[in-house]
């Protein structure tokens, strides 16, 4: 009996020091990745000093062009928009960034599948910590991570969990050096064909923990007394349904003082083909025009 704990003892000591060493080394990879999102992502989290930072999903990550902005505005951008993701994970990032530097704008392109409303493929909001799980012990992650799962929060201290689905993508940015914007924008070629088919609006509940985040995220801003100014960029089709869910939105921006420019229906972009890529996002040329514009706007805001 006293060989048989010994033996599932031993074996379990055995999986602890090699699920530490395996979280040690997939910890050293994660920073000193060579290239693609590992290094983008590690780069914005751990050492950003952009003037300029843009947040929020896809439609933030396709639709703002650094370089334009840079133009207009005469500071350095980085667009830190994360296809699928919203402010569950931009607000962990922008706590963090602001203890060692306060950008001088922050701009949030707000989405009502990934910032307002229940995501029916991922009610539990899990996906928004993955990117995350790297950098737990920050504290604004640590919250997040708790808030979303507490079983993750446990989990994630162990080197193979935290690195289970990742590592192989993480261990090519190591050896390989992806070509990608150093800006963190990403081009989208292409432009729409009108079929005139739209997709029904299915009104989905309000998601408390998203709520939350955002306002969090205001009172961060407001706190530090950073320019922020929430957005709501163009889509090709004028949904008036849709385009209700953002009152939320709206209202906590007021509540905080915060700009909220609606370009949601602006007819310099809604029904032009040659600007965009789909229903819902920009090709190069819409987001160049668009940032032209939201740059002005935005520096006639905070007469920058």
């Amino acid at each position: 009996m006293k060989k048989y704990i010994l033996k599932i003892v031993l074996f379990f000591a055995i999986v602890a020091i090699v699920d530490f060493f395996f979280g040690q080394f997939c910890d050293k990879m994660n920073a000193h990745a060579k290239g693609g999102d590992t290094k983008q992502l590690y780069d914005l989290v751990r050492r950003d000093h952009h003037d300029v930072l843009v947040f929020g999903s896809s439609r933030a990550h396709h639709h703002y062009v650094p370089t334009v902005l840079e133009d207009v505005l005469n500071m350095e951008c980085y667009n830190a928009g994360y296809d699928g993701n919203g402010v569950v994970l931009a607000y962990p990032i922008l706590a963090h960034v602001t203890e060692r530097h306060k950008p001088a704008v922050v701009v949030f392109e707000v989405s009502r599948g990934f910032d307002i409303a229940v995501n029916e493929q991922d009610k539990k909001n899990t996906r928004y910590i993955s990117r995350l799980k790297p950098f737990y012990r920050i504290p604004a992650v640590t919250e997040v991570i708790k808030s979303v799962s507490y079983n993750d929060y446990l989990q994630v201290h162990s080197g193979l969990y935290r690195y289970n689905s990742t590592f192989v993508h993480m261990a090519m940015d190591n050896v390989l050096n992806m070509e990608m914007d150093p800006k963190g924008y990403q081009a989208l070629s292409g432009t729409y064909v009108n079929d005139k088919i739209r997709k029904p609006f299915v009104e989905h509940p309000l998601d408390s923990l998203k709520i939350h985040y955002l306002v969090k995220m205001a009172d961060l801003g407001k706190k530090l007394d950073i320019n922020m100014v929430w957005v709501l960029s163009p889509q090709f089709f004028d949904e008036s349904e849709e385009h209700k869910v953002y009152d939320v939105s709206k209202r906590i921006a007021e509540e905080h003082d915060i700009p909220f420019l609606d370009y949601y229906t602006d007819p310099d972009f809604v029904g032009r083909e040659d600007l965009f890529r789909d229903a819902t996002h920009m090709n190069d040329t819409g987001a160049r025009l668009f940032s032209d514009k939201v740059a002005n706007d935005i520096k006639k805001l905070f007469n920058i």
